[in-house]
């Protein structure tokens, strides 16, 4: 077990920071006599109560009651435990802290690990630099400030950058003194057979790919070559990049979700920063593959509802039925569905709609996992043959049983013997014969994994 951190460590991290610094990277504060005064980053308001108290480095918010010092607001603001936060500001000032206070802290990384994630943390800083500030990203700046319409305080705020193909991230790292080793491991370069080095990033848009705690883990580059078949690559698996436990912009959402009790899981980086433009910060995604068990986990402890919002096309619905299905293992996670009109993604929508018309979309225009089945199996099936009729309703009842909610179930089947004119007896009865058959084949499961262990 490691040893707690000495007083005189924490007190010497404490004065080498200010903490208007650290909260004025999350909260516009304005000085009004003594105190800097801005909106509260915990709860939604529209005056500001949040105060910094520079003299004696302390915050206080008059909505929700929250106080303390700068390792308290990391802790809160990060999800972290008190040392995760004081080793937290220590890294952001430079401050070293022996390994024997830091081992089995929660969210601990070994020497290697933390390698990895500073030389990922330099690298997004000089991506977002040769966005914003060179002529060498002319184009990718204008493609995402004028087709996507992001603002460059949204590029900063979310680390977006361009490496761009002029330059060099491995001589830019050499000149750091970073080992080549560790340059390789992270993924971000690659070494050719002739021992000549490649930026795997070259000439693309990056979105930096962060834990849950905040520290930058691996990237997403997206081309901007139309010819390029590999429109997004992500960062290969590393020691700390683990992209089927990860979830982009959950660091933040987790946060936000504590105020909306539910999260918003959305098909791409630019759909969550879409959800952002339109006041919505509990926006997650998956980082370019279906949605996974450890993904579910990490959604499920830290919320009671889950609204999945993939795109409206034929794409996104399927994505979207196989979340459902994906989602049945937790029963206690409450599921809605939105749709996006006109098979398009939030982002589309928000550009021709505004963020109003997005934000009302997400927060009141969701409907149930049985509307969404109702509608979905409808697909490719011409419901006017008795045939497809058949085979439709029982995928339907089907779908029922396997999602047991003995209200919403009762509504189905009465919109399904409304609109097809189909006897309710015989759907009630049809329901219960399915969950009969239901219930012998799990006993047939579980009895041949009880004969073959």
């Amino acid at each position: 077990m490691a040893s707690l951190i000495p007083k005189s460590t924490i007190e010497e991290i404490r004065n080498s920071i200010n903490i208007v610094d650290v909260i004025g990277k999350d909260v516009d504060l304005k000085k009004k006599g003594k105190y800097f005064w801005g909106i509260c980053p915990f709860v939604s308001e529209n005056s500001p109560s949040f105060t910094v108290d520079e003299e004696n480095q302390r915050y206080k918010c008059y909505s929700c009651g929250r106080s303390g010092n700068v390792f308290d607001y990391v802790s809160e603001k990060k999800g972290l435990s008190f040392p995760q936060a004081v080793i937290e500001v220590a890294r952001n000032v430079g401050i070293k802290i022996d390994s024997k206070y830091t081992e089995n802290t929660g969210g601990h990384f070994n020497e290697n690990e933390l390698k990895l994630i500073e030389l990922n943390k330099q690298a997004s800083e000089i991506f977002t630099h040769l966005l914003l500030n060179t002529d060498l990203s002319t184009n990718a700046l204008k493609y995402l400030l004028e087709e996507r319409h992001l603002s460059r305080e949204t590029i900063a705020d979310f680390q977006l950058g361009f490496l761009p193909s002029q330059w060099s991230l491995h001589d830019f790292f050499e000149e750091k003194k970073i080992p080549v080793e560790t340059q390789l491991e992270s993924g971000i370069i690659s070494q050719y057979d002739d021992g000549s080095f490649h930026d795997v990033f070259s000439n693309r848009i990056m979105f930096p790919l962060k834990d849950s705690y905040g520290n930058i883990v691996g990237f997403s580059g997206r081309t901007l070559d139309k010819n390029n078949s590999a429109k997004y690559i992500n960062s290969k698996e590393t020691a700390v990049f683990k992209k089927s436990k990860l979830l982009y912009h959950f660091d933040v959402a987790k946060q936000a979700a504590k105020v909306s009790q539910k999260l918003l899981l959305l098909e791409g980086y630019l759909d969550v920063i879409a959800a952002h433009k339109a006041g919505i910060d509990y926006g997650i995604a998956s980082m370019g593959t279906s949605l996974t068990k450890d993904q579910l986990q990490l959604i499920s402890r830290n919320t009671p509802k889950l609204t999945i919002a993939y795109d409206g096309d034929s794409a996104g619905q399927s994505a979207t039925w196989r979340a459902i299905e994906e989602i049945k293992n937790f029963p206690h996670l409450q599921l809605e569905i939105v749709t996006i009109p006109n098979q398009k993604d939030p982002d589309e929508y928000l550009q021709q709609n505004g963020p109003g018309a997005l934000k009302k979309i997400f927060e009141e225009d969701s409907t149930s996992i049985n509307d969404f089945a109702f509608e979905y199996l409808k697909k490719g099936r011409n419901l006017e043959n008795v045939g497809n009729l058949s085979d439709y309703t029982n995928d339907l009842l089907n779908f029922l049983n396997e999602h047991p909610d003995p209200i919403a179930n009762d509504l189905t089947l009465k919109k399904l013997s409304d609109q097809f004119g189909l006897s309710r007896s015989v759907l009630d009865q049809s329901l219960k014969r399915n969950d009969i058959d239901v219930s012998k084949r799990q006993v047939r499961q579980s009895s041949r994994q009880n004969d073959n262990p």
